[in-house]
C-alpha cells in the first residue's frame, strides 16, 4: 500500500501585501492535495480574513496555468462538496476524497511522472498586515505520468438586463464537471449541447438533488453541479458520436442585472 505522506515544502518567495507570492514544487511522485497555511500577524486567518486577503491562487504545471481562483471561490466550492474549513489553511485537492470508490478518489491526483515543473503563486491583497505563508503538499513516492486532471478557470460574465443571459464562449475541449456561478440573482439555468437539452433545473432543485448525495448549495452560489453522484466519470462531454460539439450554451435567468464570475471544473489532460 502507498502511503499519503504530509511533507512540508520550501518557504514561499515575495510574501507581503501587494504582492504574488510564490513557490517551486518538487516534480516528483504523485500530489493528493496542498495544504496552504495563511496567517496574519501569526494569528492564523478566519473565513472573512482569508476570502479578503487571498485573491487568487494558479497552479502551474511547466509554466501553464492548470487552475485559477480566489480563497472565496475555493472555500464555497469546498464546502458545497462538504469540506469544513479550518482556520488558517486551504485545501486544494487533486485526488477527491468525497468520489464513491477508492479508485475514483486518487484517479485525478496529479502525478509528476512527465512534468519538469510544478509552481503555485498567490497574490495578496494590499493593505494586509504582516501575512504569512507556508505549504504541505500531501503525496505518495509513485511517480506516474500525469493522466486526465480536474483543471479551473475563472470567467466574467456582463448581464445587460433582466432575464436570460447566454453564456456560449466557454471552451469545448474538457468535458465539464461542474460549472459554478457566483451569484444570489439567478433563479434558474438551462445548458445545452449542439442544441440538446442536458440540463435544466431552479436553485432549489439543484440544491435537492445536492443534498441527496451529501453536497450543500452555497449561499451566493449557483453550482451547475453535474456529478453531484460523486462519480469520477459523470461528466457533460464535449464529443457527440466521437465528434466535438459545435455549439455549447448555458442560459441562466436573472433576477437582476448583475454581473458574476463563472469558475469551472473540466476533466482532461493538462494544457
Amino acid at each position: 500500500m502507498t502511503i499519503k505522506s504530509p511533507l512540508s515544502q520550501p518557504s514561499f518567495n515575495a510574501v507581503g501585501a501587494g504582492q504574488t507570492a510564490t513557490i517551486d514544487l518538487a516534480p516528483d511522485g504523485t500530489y493528493h492535495m496542498l495544504l496552504v497555511h495563511y496567517t496574519e500577524g501569526a494569528v492564523d486567518a478566519i473565513d472573512a480574513t482569508m476570502r479578503a486577503a487571498i485573491t487568487a491562487i494558479r497552479l502551474k504545471v511547466n509554466g501553464k496555468v492548470q487552475r485559477t481562483f480566489s480563497a472565496a471561490e475555493l472555500l464555497d466550492i469546498n464546502a458545497l462538496k462538504g469540506q469544513v474549513f479550518t482556520a488558517g489553511y486551504l485545501q486544494i485537492f487533486f485526488a477527491e476524497p468525497w468520489r464513491r470508490a477508492a479508485q475514483g478518489e486518487d484517479a485525478l491526483a496529479w502525478g509528476m511522472g512527465d512534468v519538469d515543473t510544478f509552481q503555485m503563486e498567490i497574490d495578496i491583497a494590499a493593505g494586509r498586515v504582516n501575512p504569512a505563508l507556508s505549504l504541505t503538499a500531501v503525496k505518495t513516492r509513485d511517480a506516474a505520468p500525469m493522466g486526465p486532471i480536474v483543471k479551473w478557470r475563472r470567467f466574467s460574465v456582463p448581464v445587460g438586463a433582466i432575464g436570460i443571459t447566454t453564456l456560449t464562449t466557454l471552451p469545448r475541449f474538457d468535458n465539464y464537471y461542474a460549472i459554478h456561478a457566483f451569484s444570489s440573482v439567478i433563479d434558474d439555468v438551462e445548458v445545452k449541447s449542439d442544441q440538446d437539452e442536458v440540463f435544466k433545473a431552479t436553485l432549489a432543485e439543484v440544491a435537492l438533488l445536492e443534498a441527496t448525495y451529501g453536497r450543500s448549495q452555497q449561499t451566493g452560489l449557483f453550482s451547475l453541479d453535474f456529478d453531484y453522484t460523486n462519480r469520477a466519470f459523470d461528466v457533460i462531454e464535449m464529443q457527440k458520436n466521437g465528434v466535438r460539439i459545435n455549439d455549447f450554451r448555458v442560459d441562466f435567468n436573472m433576477s437582476a442585472a448583475t454581473a458574476f464570475t463563472v469558475v469551472t471544473e473540466t476533466l482532461g489532460l493538462r494544457d
